[in-house]
């Protein structure tokens, strides 16, 4: 989907955390993300946006996702500016979407070849996003999060009622992909079995990436 171009002003990337839409650990420090960003092309400014990999959202976005899981994401202000640096008056912020679990069901998915470009040949896993198996028992009770190891290619999920309420405020300029749920439990060796041998043959690179076998929550921390 084609978004709007920003550039981040008036900041030093000193450190760069994470603010992305596809779930991952809450961010310790907001202050560190950037606080304006200016345009870079004349593309209509919509619901979401990306700057420099990391997700922008428009306050229709937060209301909706904060209706039904309030405190469960984080949201951080941030000035959008046009071309010549003034302000756009609609409110923005990076978001960071904080729910991740382990729950794409590769026997029930359309996967992608195992990816070994990763650091130390990691086996990475994608999915398509058109034809994507879940775990009930995993993602059940939550309404926005991301796959944490096998990753459908630009896609989050989320609930059915999530989506009418996207689909009830018109957000743009999302598509949407309808998942099969299953009543299967999620197990490493079923369904990244490359994965595991890995970690197996690499003890000493293992114990940081047991991180992606555990459902992660803000809430949790």
């Amino acid at each position: 989907m084609s978004t709007a171009g920003f550039e981040f002003v008036e900041w030093e990337e000193v450190f760069l955390p994470m603010a992305n839409l596809h779930g991952g650990p809450a961010l310790e420090d907001l202050s560190l993300l950037p606080k304006k960003a200016r345009r870079t092309d004349k593309l209509k400014l919509k619901d979401f946006t990306s700057i420099d990999g990391k997700a922008c959202v428009s306050q229709k976005f937060k209301d909706a996702v904060e209706s039904l899981e309030p405190g469960a994401h984080q949201f951080s202000s941030i000035e959008l500016q046009e071309k010549d640096g003034t302000p756009i008056p609609e409110q923005y912020y990076l978001f960071n979407n904080c729910q991740a679990a382990p729950c794409v069901l590769a026997a029930h998915s359309e996967m992608k070849p195992v990816s070994y470009t990763y650091h130390e040949n990691m086996p990475f896993y994608f999915c398509h996003s058109t034809n994507v198996g879940l775990s009930r028992q995993v993602v059940e009770g939550w309404h926005l999060c991301g796959g944490s190891i096998i990753l459908p290619s630009g896609c989050v999920f989320m609930s059915d009622e999530l989506f009418k309420r996207f689909k009830q405020d018109r957000l743009k300029p999302f598509r949407y992909h309808e998942a099969t749920f299953f009543d299967e439990p999620w197990m490493a060796e079923e369904n990244v079995p490359e994965l595991v041998q890995w970690m197996k043959d690499n003890p000493e690179l293992a114990e940081d990436k047991k991180r992606f076998f555990v459902k992660k929550s803000i809430k949790q921390n």
